[in-house]
C-alpha cells in the first residue's frame, strides 16, 4: 500500500466510532459467597474503592427498624480489581439494627438504630480503607411521639463534611413528623429539630432529601389529594419542603398547578449559588406524552426566594422521545423518573431520566394447579435535558434502548453514567439475554448525540449497571456476570 493509502486508512480509523478506545478488564478472582450477591460500588479514595454487599437487594426501601434478615459485607479493592479485605458489618450495640452504610469523605459511615419504647438512638462509626473502625458511639436520641417509625435514612452534604440523620414517624391519618439531626465528622451534633407534616402516610410520601453544606434541609415528596365530588378518585402532585439551618419548621411549596401536572421531579442543592434546584417533567390535559420540563429554584437568601418555570417540549421532540410505535400510548414522560440532576455553574441543570414501568400479570399453571404471578420490568429510553435558570430548554436528546426482564427486579437493566469533560456516557446492556452486548452511548456537553459503541469483550457478560460507579475521569467499576460467575468489571475509556 502506498504511504498516502496507509495515511488515509489511519485517518478513517481515527474518525470511526472505535476512536473512543474502550476496554473491559475483569477481576482475577470471582466471588464465591453467593449469599451476598447484591453488590454496589459505594465510593473510592486515591488507592481503591469500597464495595458494599448484601443478602437482599440494596434498592429495597421497605426495611423497617429492627429488620433483622438483612445482612451486610463491606470490601475494599485496588483499582486493578484485587481484593484487599472483606468483612461482615454487624450492628453495634447488639440489640440495634444496621440502618445505612454510606460513603463520605474517603470512609464508610455505618449508622445503626436502636429503638426503645419512647425513643430511638442513632449509633455511628467509621470504617476506613484499611478496614479499621473508629468513632463507635451514640450520636443522637430522637424522642418519639407514639407513632410508627419508618426507616432511618442518612444524607451527606456535597462537601462531604456533614451527615444528616432522618427518621420519619407516622402519627395518624392526618400527620407525620420528620426527626432530623446533623453532625460533623466527629459526630458532634450541630443542629436538630422535629418537623411536622400535615399529611398521613397514605397522603404524602417523601421521595428524596437534600442537605446543603450549611445544614439547610429540603425534602421533595408526592401528595395524594382527593378530587371533590368524584368519590375516592385522587390526583397526585409534588410538594417541596424547606427548613433552613436554624429554622424549626417546614415551609412548603407546590410544584406545578392547573394545566401543568408534574409527573416526575428531583432536587439537588446548588452550594455555589446557595439555592435549591428542583427539575423534572410535566404533562398537560391534552396529551399523555409529557408536555415539557419544569425548573424551580429556592434561594436561601433574599425576598423573592421561590421561582417556578416551565417550558413545553415541541411535538417533534416528544415523538423522538416516545418513538413512532408508541406515539398513541401513555408511555411518555409520565413514566420517566429522574435518575440524576447535574448542576450547571450558571444555576441551570442537566436532567437525566429513564423510561421505566413494571407490569404485573398472572396465569394459571396446569402442572402445579395454581396461579403464578410475575412482574415484567421495562427500562427503556434515556432522556438528557439541559435547562437554563429561566426554565427554557437549552438542549434535549435521547438515547434509545429497550430492556425487558421478568421477576428479577430489573437487576441487569438501566445504565451507569460516566461524566467527562467532553460528554456524558451511558454504559448499559443492549438487552437482557445471553447474547447481550455491552454498549456505550454518548451525548456531548453541547447536547449533540454522540456515538453508540459496542465494547468488545472476549466472553459474554451482563452488567449490574445501576450498581456501578465512575471512579476516575475515564474509568467505571461495575459488577457483572461472566460465564455464570459474579465478578467486577473495570471499563476504561
Amino acid at each position: 500500500m502506498r504511504p498516502s493509502g496507509r495515511l488515509l486508512c489511519l485517518l478513517l480509523l481515527l474518525l470511526s466510532p472505535l476512536a473512543h478506545a474502550q476496554k473491559i478488564t475483569l477481576s482475577p478472582v470471582p466471588f464465591v459467597d453467593y449469599a451476598f450477591d447484591n453488590l454496589r460500588v459505594a465510593g473510592q479514595d486515591t488507592g481503591g474503592f469500597f464495595l458494599l454487599q448484601s443478602n437482599l437487594p440494596l434498592e429495597l426501601e421497605r426495611d423497617r427498624i429492627g429488620f433483622k434478615n438483612r445482612k451486610y459485607k463491606l470490601a475494599y479493592y485496588r483499582f486493578n480489581l484485587s481484593e484487599v479485605w472483606t468483612r461482615e458489618v454487624e450492628a453495634t450495640p447488639g440489640d440495634a439494627s444496621v440502618a445505612s452504610i454510606i460513603f463520605t469523605n474517603g470512609r464508610m459511615l455505618v449508622a445503626c438504630a436502636g429503638e426503645g419504647k419512647e425513643d430511638l438512638t442513632v449509633y455511628g462509626r467509621w470504617i476506613d480503607s484499611r478496614g479499621r473502625e473508629a468513632g463507635n458511639q451514640a450520636v443522637h436520641t430522637f424522642g418519639l411521639q407514639g407513632g410508627e417509625t419508618g426507616k432511618l435514612k442518612v444524607i451527606i452534604s456535597d462537601n462531604q463534611l456533614l451527615a444528616g440523620f432522618l427518621l420519619p414517624e407516622y402519627i395518624d391519618d392526618d400527620r407525620q413528623v420528620l426527626h432530623f439531626a446533623f453532625t460533623d465528622s466527629t459526630f458532634t451534633v450541630l443542629g436538630k429539630k422535629t418537623l411536622s407534616i400535615p399529611y398521613g402516610a397514605k397522603r404524602f410520601e417523601a421521595a428524596t432529601y437534600s442537605l446543603s453544606n450549611n445544614g439547610d434541609l429540603h425534602m421533595l415528596g408526592v401528595r395524594s389529594v382527593r378530587i371533590p365530588g368524584q368519590g375516592r378518585k385522587r390526583v397526585e402532585d409534588f410538594l417541596l419542603y424547606s427548613s433552613p439551618v436554624g429554622d424549626g419548621s417546614f415551609q412548603s411549596y407546590q410544584l406545578g398547578g392547573p394545566g401543568k401536572e408534574v409527573t416526575s421531579a428531583s432536587i439537588s442543592f446548588d452550594n455555589l449559588n446557595n439555592m435549591l434546584v428542583c427539575a423534572g417533567f410535566y404533562s398537560d390535559h391534552t396529551t399523555s406524552a409529557g408536555a415539557g420540563v419544569i425548573y424551580a429554584s429556592l434561594s436561601m437568601s433574599g425576598t423573592d426566594r421561590f421561582q417556578f418555570h416551565s417550558s413545553p417540549i415541541d411535538s417533534d421532540t416528544r415523538l423522538k422521545i416516545l418513538g413512532e410505535r408508541n406515539r398513541n400510548y401513555d408511555v411518555g414522560l409520565v413514566n420517566y423518573p429522574i435518575q440524576k440532576i447535574i448542576l450547571r455553574n450558571d444555576g441551570g441543570a442537566v436532567i437525566i431520566a429513564e423510561a421505566f414501568y413494571a407490569q404485573d400479570y398472572s396465569y394459571y399453571d396446569y402442572f402445579t394447579q395454581s396461579y403464578t404471578r410475575s412482574v415484567e420490568y421495562h427500562y427503556n429510553n434515556i432522556v438528557a435535558a439541559s435547562v437554563n435558570p429561566n426554565g427554557t430548554i437549552h438542549w434535549l436528546n435521547v438515547i434509545r434502548k429497550n430492556q425487558v426482564s421478568t421477576d428479577d427486579g430489573g437487576a441487569y437493566s438501566s445504565f451507569c453514567p460516566v461524566l467527562t469533560d467532553m460528554d456524558l456516557a451511558m454504559i448499559y446492556n443492549s438487552d437482557i439475554s445471553r447474547s447481550s452486548e455491552v454498549m456505550t452511548s454518548r451525548i456531548t456537553t453541547t447536547g449533540t448525540r454522540g456515538s453508540t459503541d459496542k465494547i468488545r469483550v472476549s466472553n459474554k457478560l451482563l452488567l449490574y449497571s445501576r450498581s456501578g460507579k465512575q471512579v476516575s475521569a475515564n474509568e467505571a467499576i461495575i459488577p457483572c456476570i461472566s460465564r455464570k460467575k459474579l465478578m467486577l468489571a473495570r471499563i476504561s475509556f
